[in-house]
This record gives structure tokens, C-alpha cells and sequence, in this order.
């Protein structure tokens, strides 16, 4: 997304409110401005910025669960540990049975301004 901003003495963050990934990249004007990857899933990005026409943008990483499982059980934990292999049907189910996990950005991330 681009914005329009003038810097001034504020200070600029990027904040997501809805995601589901095991990491967000966080880009502004083409450099790498770090991770989000934990609470409270911020960026600072003040020093990226220029006055004028900035671009920022947001990367969602995933993860391998929707490509080596576990998918015949609802599990929505963080990780899965040996023991949840053992739990499987007699026959292997259709893919339309599988329990898949979506990973996006659901919500636009926000960019918050503070006046210091």
C-alpha cells in the first residue's frame, strides 16, 4: 500500500489485527524492515520512512502443517507432538475431509501514527 506522510516528530508503526502465519515480513520502500511474529504484533518502521510517497507491505509466511499434516483430526494447536500420529482412520479419507489450516492476512494491516 502507499501512503502520503509527513514525518515530523512522530513515530510510525505497522500492526496487524488479523493473521494467521507462522511469521510476517514486513517491507517499506523495498527495504526489509524486520518480523512480526509474536504479541503484540508491531513493527516500528519510523526510521524506513520518507516525507512524501512511502510503500509498505506485508508478507505472510505459512508453514508445512497443510503439506505433512496432521489432517484427520480438528486441531487447531500450535504444534503437533509424535503421539498425534498414532491417531489416524482405518481408511484414508478424501481431501475434502482433510483439516487444513489457513494462513493470509484476513484484516489490512494498519500503519498507527504517534504524535511525540
Amino acid at each position: 500500500q502507499k501512503y502520503v506522510i509527513e514525518k515530523g516528530n512522530a513515530t510510525f508503526k505497522v500492526k496487524l489485527t488479523g493473521w494467521n502465519g507462522t511469521l510476517a515480513e514486513v517491507q517499506v520502500n523495498g527495504t526489509e524492515a524486520g518480523i512480526i511474529a509474536w504479541p503484540p504484533e508491531e513493527l516500528a518502521i519510523t526510521q524506513l520512512l520518507a516525507d512524501g510517497e512511502n510503500e509498505i507491505s506485508v508478507r505472510i509466511v505459512g508453514s508445512l502443517k497443510n503439506t505433512f499434516g496432521y489432517f484427520y483430526e480438528d486441531n487447531n494447536k500450535w504444534i503437533n507432538g509424535p503421539h498425534d500420529w498414532n491417531i489416524a482412520p482405518e481408511n484414508q479419507p478424501g481431501m475434502d475431509q482433510y483439516h487444513l489450516m489457513d494462513y493470509g492476512l484476513f484484516n489490512p494491516f494498519e500503519l498507527w501514527k504517534t504524535l511525540e
